[in-house]
């Protein structure tokens, strides 16, 4: 008759650290990209080239663009923009008018402070 051996090795539960590891890394990084997108927000708002006294609000006050610059947030994700008609044409620019990049210089300014954010951290 064969003896059967049976070995149990007792550890630490390596998916509950995973997902205990995961959870914090997400965390961290959520807060990370709010920090940058505050940042990269208030340099497009400082970097828009548009004038109020071009623009005129359905109600006849004058409004900015720069006062429409919004976060959208997700999970993991940030956008940052404006629901202005326009703001594609100062930023990218028109055949009858060069671009005036506004988002593109406030991202290009912010981005590598995420990036290297991104690359400090450590699993364990």
């Amino acid at each position: 008759m064969a003896t059967i051996i049976k070995v149990t090795i007792k550890g630490p539960d390596l998916a509950s650290l995973i997902k205990q590891k995961n959870a914090l890394i997400e965390k961290n990084t959520e807060r990370e990209l709010d920090r940058v997108s505050q940042f990269t927000q208030t340099d497009a708002m400082r970097f828009c080239p548009v004038s109020p006294d071009t623009i005129a609000h359905q109600k006849g006050t004058k409004i900015h663009m720069r006062d429409d610059i919004k976060i959208y947030a997700a999970k993991l994700l940030r956008q940052i923009g404006t629901n202005k008609f326009y703001g594609k044409f100062v930023e990218l620019g028109t055949r009858l008018m060069r671009a005036r990049p506004f988002l593109g210089k406030a991202f290009n300014k912010n981005y590598k402070s995420l990036i290297s954010y991104l690359r400090s951290q450590k699993v364990n």
